[in-house]
């Protein structure tokens, strides 16, 4: 499936997702726009990311996380940012609106707390 028909089904509310890992990638990201002290933006590269992923030894793959960022930023759920420092030039994610509300209204149906 291409990112263009991800991107139009996903602007239908139809998302392309694996859960829960598309899940605990989106809840480990830093929120779109935020900033450290208003000087520049807070997140996180995807090497580093992938180390968070302590259910797996070693981190999980970087090139899997990497598939699942372009997947969810196709789907308008995570962005990337440019030119962090500290990042070795390499860019930084972080989740849109969109992609908050879904995961924690996921996080809520998962705790039973649906109403």
């Amino acid at each position: 499936m291409g990112y263009e028909n991800l991107a139009q089904r996903a602007a239908s509310g139809d998302y392309e997702l694996i859960e829960p890992l598309d899940w605990y990638i989106i809840e480990m990201l830093h929120d779109e726009g935020e900033m450290f002290a208003g000087l520049y933006p807070l997140g996180d590269t995807a090497e580093t990311i992938a180390k968070k992923f302590t259910q797996v030894k070693g981190g999980l793959p970087v090139t899997v996380l990497s598939n699942r960022l372009r997947n969810l930023h196709a789907q308008n759920l995570v962005v990337r940012v440019e030119k962090a420092p500290g990042t070795a030039g390499k860019s930084i994610w972080q989740r849109t609106a969109t992609g908050k509300k879904l995961y924690l209204a996921w996080k809520e149906n998962l705790n039973g707390n649906s109403g």
